[in-house]
Parts: structure tokens; C-alpha cells; sequence
């Protein structure tokens, strides 16, 4: 806006050279004041890879190639005017193109924290709150079950204080990385808070949510990363064990906390 409004004010006989080689040269100066930032901010481009750096650099080159076409241009709108407007004209929507571009990043950027856990990149729990709620509805028009496993990592405290915090946020790590493996396309895993995770599983029922549960235990048996770990796991099938999300949650917790009591009973050695 500036380089254009001060060429308005230039004298005639320095704007326009009808029997010079270069028929408006005061654009070729134009050409290297935008040339500065151009290269700028192709240097910064390499270093940010910001989209809105991007259209900066692609404004400033198009405006380059705009003042160049112009310095020959003998009248208003001649090929040369109309083909230096052109690329003008490209260089601004290359400009807000990619202050757009970089927009919608950012907000993809500031959705994806809404709804991922920091930690593990799995959903979280407004995440999984919201995917449990579309299984019921979806499940209530179909007529088919769908099961939730709620899972909770046995001893993480006695992680934490044994080993540090550090060793207790890659066992977490580790057993999303353990879902993952295992749950199917169609499976929904993610971290509901703590130590605690859910995985939903689609239009299936008890039987195979254990199967599911029996692979998650052994997967992390296998693992032979220091310290080994291992899992609770409580199941709840849609309808049968709840007909909402709370009860479901309820359900699956006190079959965890069932199964927690079972490996404690099972842990006490017979004093007989």
C-alpha cells in the first residue's frame, strides 16, 4: 500500500520514459523493495514451514514479477499493465490463502487438545463420553450390543514411587501403545483420567469383549520392557449391563474392581 501510494506522487517525467529502454524504471526499483522480504521470508518459510509464511514469500515474489512486467508498460491498461495486475492480484490471495491456511491449523491444533490427552495421544474423556453416547443410539435403531472395557493399570503409585514419575508416564505410554495394537478400526480407546483407560467396542458382546480383554493382559505380559505391567479389566455390554452411559461406566467399574479382588484373593498365600 505505501510502495503503491507513493508512486502516485511521483513526478511524470520520473514515472514514465516513453523513449527510454525501460519505459517506467521507478518499477524496477519497486521490484527490488519487495524482492527484500520475499527473500526474507523464504528463508523463514525453510525454517517455520508456516503455511502463512508461505503466502507472505509467494505475495512478495508475485508482486517481484508484477512491478518487472510493468516497468514495461506504456498506458493504462495495455498487455504488460493487465498482466502485472494480474500477478498482483495473485499475490494477495496468496497472502490471505495462506493466513487461511494457517488459520484452520490452528484450529485443528486447539480441537485436537480439546479432545486428546496430552500424555498417551489417545481421545479423552469428553472424547470417549461422546463416542459411548453415539454407540447407544446407534445400537438402539440397530438392535445390536456394543461392550465398554474400562481398564485400570495395576500398582502405577508403587510405579511412581519405586521407579519415578518418568517411568510411570512411559507405562501409561506403553499401554496405549498396547491398544492400539490390538483394538480394531472400528474400536474407540482412549485415556478417561488417570490410571484408568476405556476402550468401546462396536457391535460386540461378551464373549468377544473377553477374548479382547485376554489379548490387552497378554499383550502386556509379553512386553519386555522394564518394569512389566499388568491390567484390570471390567467389561459392560449395551443393553444388559445399562441402558446410559453412567450405568454402563458403573457396570464396567465394579466388574474391574470385581476382577482386582479375585487376583488379591488369589495373591494371599494358604498360611494351611
Amino acid at each position: 500500500a505505501l510502495t503503491t501510494t507513493s508512486y502516485q506522487w511521483l513526478p511524470a517525467s520520473w514515472a514514465f520514459q516513453p523513449i527510454g529502454a525501460v519505459r517506467r524504471p521507478v518499477n524496477l526499483v519497486l521490484a527490488l523493495v519487495f524482492l527484500v522480504p520475499a527473500i526474507d521470508f523464504g528463508r523463514r518459510f525453510k525454517k517455520t514451514g508456516l503455511p502463512s509464511d508461505a503466502g507472505i514469500f509467494l505475495a512478495a515474489m508475485l508482486n517481484v514479477a508484477s512491478h518487472i512486467i510493468s516497468s514495461e508498460s506504456q498506458k493504462s491498461l495495455d498487455a504488460a499493465f493487465m498482466a502485472a495486475e494480474g500477478f498482483k492480484t495473485m499475490g494477495y490471495a496468496a497472502a490471505v490463502g495462506g493466513m487461511l491456511v494457517q488459520s484452520a491449523k490452528l484450529y485443528e491444533e486447539v480441537r485436537s487438545l480439546a479432545i486428546m490427552d496430552s500424555l498417551t495421544g489417545l481421545p479423552n474423556h469428553r472424547f470417549l463420553a461422546g463416542v459411548i453416547e453415539s454407540e447407544i443410539h446407534r445400537s438402539m435403531r440397530a438392535g445390536h450390543p456394543f461392550t465398554v472395557l474400562l481398564l485400570d493399570l495395576d500398582g502405577l503409585k508403587k510405579i511412581n514411587d519405586r521407579y519415578g514419575h518418568a517411568t510411570g508416564s512411559r507405562a501409561l505410554c506403553r499401554l496405549a501403545d498396547v491398544l492400539r495394537i490390538v483394538c480394531r478400526g472400528t474400536d474407540t480407546a482412549g485415556r478417561y483420567g488417570g490410571d484408568e483407560f476405556v476402550v468401546v467396542l462396536p457391535e460386540t458382546g461378551e464373549e468377544s469383549a473377553q477374548r479382547v480383554r485376554d489379548r490387552i493382559r497378554a499383550q502386556l505380559a509379553n512386553d519386555s520392557v522394564f518394569p512389566p505391567l499388568s491390567v484390570s479389566i471390567g467389561v459392560a455390554v449395551y443393553p444388559v449391563d445399562g441402558p446410559s452411559l453412567a450405568t454402563l461406566l458403573e457396570a464396567a467399574d465394579k466388574s474391574l474392581y470385581g476382577m482386582k479382588r479375585d487376583l488379591d484373593l488369589h495373591l494371599i498365600p494358604n498360611r494351611t
